[in-house]
């Protein structure tokens, strides 16, 4: 027999799956032509509106809650609205991730779970990139396919990210945040409804 608080996960994994998804569509592009739509965001955060008031609604969740979860997503755009200024991270990183802390954990431990990842992911992609930028044009990296040929595709797109790296074009964070997400939805026990 399922229980009440068995439906509420249900309801979060259901939010939660449309919006990897969207992150990931969001990152995709990011990697293409480095630029996340305003729309993705928004869209994000009506999925985040309406877990808030189905929340409400369906599984009596104080509103206490819904609104700390809510002050915690604006806090945090300002704190990433920050590193944007100083161009740490672009805007559309910035939209997309507060998009995100609204959407996806609800526990602060989610919360702090989804920065922590986000940021690993980030990292290791800077560093990725570093080696792209030292490495990328050296005749020795060939990407060989398994029957024997190099692969058009892997080289080209290695031509191309060299070529941004050299140019100090902006690293793609919005893969970092899809990874960062899929992890937290993933990895997490999603069990428990306080945001503490």
């Amino acid at each position: 027999m399922v229980n009440h608080n068995e439906y509420f996960e249900y309801w979060r994994i259901a939010t939660a799956i449309p919006t990897i998804g969207l992150t990931w569509y969001a990152a995709a592009r990011d990697f293409a032509i480095r630029k996340i739509s305003n729309q993705l965001a928004l869209i994000t955060v009506y999925i985040g509106i309406v877990l808030r008031i189905g929340s409400a609604i369906f599984f009596n969740m104080p509103l206490w809650e819904d609104l700390v979860s809510i002050l915690w997503s604006v806090s945090f755009l300002f704190i990433l609205m920050i590193g944007w200024n100083f161009r740490l991270i672009g805007g559309g990183d910035v939209k997309l991730w507060a998009a995100l802390s609204l959407v996806l954990p609800l526990s602060m431990i989610q919360q702090q779970s989804l920065v922590f990842s986000v940021f690993i992911a980030g990292g290791v992609e800077a560093l990725i990139y570093q080696l792209i930028y030292k490495y990328g044009e050296a005749k020795s990296i060939k990407f060989v396919s398994p029957a024997g040929r190099k692969s058009m595709i892997l080289k080209r797109i290695l031509k191309i990210e060299s070529r941004r790296a050299f140019r100090r074009s902006s690293i793609p964070y919005g893969i970092a945040i899809a990874i960062g997400s899929t992890a937290t939805v993933l990895f997490m026990p999603m069990t428990g409804s306080g945001f503490l």
